[in-house]
């Protein structure tokens, strides 16, 4: 079996945080060894970790909603969120560079 490096290393994350988030997420230490679930929680760590109200927001979009797939269901949030955040950073950029012809 492939080695995996702990998490909450490579997401820059708190032990006892990342903890947090994998509860919220319904995920046991055990769920690591596959590798598409420790790659998804790796990818909603570092989001989360980087967001002020984080793991409110993480809770918000798991929580209260029977029979969905926590992990997949935050990391599809975590990948549209980030590409939401991206095309409005350019956006921004954009419009300050408009701004420059435009007064």
């Amino acid at each position: 079996m492939e080695q995996f490096n702990n998490p909450f290393e490579t997401s820059g994350i708190d032990p006892v945080h990342g903890s947090q988030i994998m509860q919220t997420l319904g995920m046991s230490m055990g769920d690591l060894s596959a590798p598409d679930k420790f790659n998804k929680l790796n990818d909603i760590m570092k989001y989360v970790g980087n967001k002020q109200g984080g793991d409110y927001l993480l809770s918000r979009i798991v929580n209260g909603k029977p029979g969905i797939d926590k992990l997949s269901t935050a990391w599809e949030y975590v990948g549209l969120r980030s590409k939401h955040d991206s095309i409005k950073g350019e956006m921004d950029r954009l419009t300050k560079e408009l701004e420059l012809y435009e007064r």
